[in-house]
């Protein structure tokens, strides 16, 4: 059976999901280790080479893989232009060089609402023990939100609890 490119396109727009952008001063490629510890810390589990594990592709990128699900990762040694950030002028507070991508793409897509925000909450326990000073801050890409890399930041996305990007945004005094 072939597959057209529309029948492609078509499969690939049913295909949506959650990403989140960490901005970097430099582009750092996360280690198999590094990722490793960050899944064990934030999700409280420990590492099974069948069903819970993180592995650095070729310093391109990496994948995470819990149960059933893939969430995969790509390192851009470059920075985000304003179109890429949904038009939005850059702070001078999210300078960055580079960028990290975290991303989760769902067949059917990521439910609207509370669902989408627990698992913002759930990718946000690992976002959170990934960040650190070379950080400057993240970008939820699907909602074009902007949030600085502080320690607010970090105890919102490690109280395990929902995160929606724009009451995420408020609560740390923007927008």
């Amino acid at each position: 059976m072939k597959v057209t490119n529309l029948e492609f396109l078509e499969k690939q727009l049913d295909t949506s999901g959650v990403s989140v952008l960490l901005l970097q001063r430099k582009l750092e490629r996360f280690s198999t280790e590094r990722l490793q510890r960050a899944m064990e810390l934030g999700w409280r589990r420990e590492h099974n080479a069948q069903t819970f594990f993180a592995k650095n592709l070729s310093d391109e990128g990496a994948v995470i893989k819990l149960g059933q699900m893939f969430i995969t990762m790509l390192y851009c040694d470059r920075r985000l232009g304003s179109k890429e950030l949904g038009d939005t002028e850059l702070p001078t507070w999210a300078y960055h060089t580079a960028h990290s991508s975290l991303e989760y793409k769902c067949p059917g897509g990521i439910p609207e609402g509370e669902l989408r925000d627990q698992f913002h909450g759930f990718l946000g326990l690992l976002v959170a023990e990934l960040l650190d000073e070379n950080v400057t801050s993240l970008f939820f890409v699907e909602e074009c939100v902007l949030v600085p890399n502080c320690v607010e930041l970090v105890q919102e996305l490690r109280s395990g609890e929902s995160q929606n990007p724009v009451s995420l945004a408020k609560k740390l005094g923007l927008s």
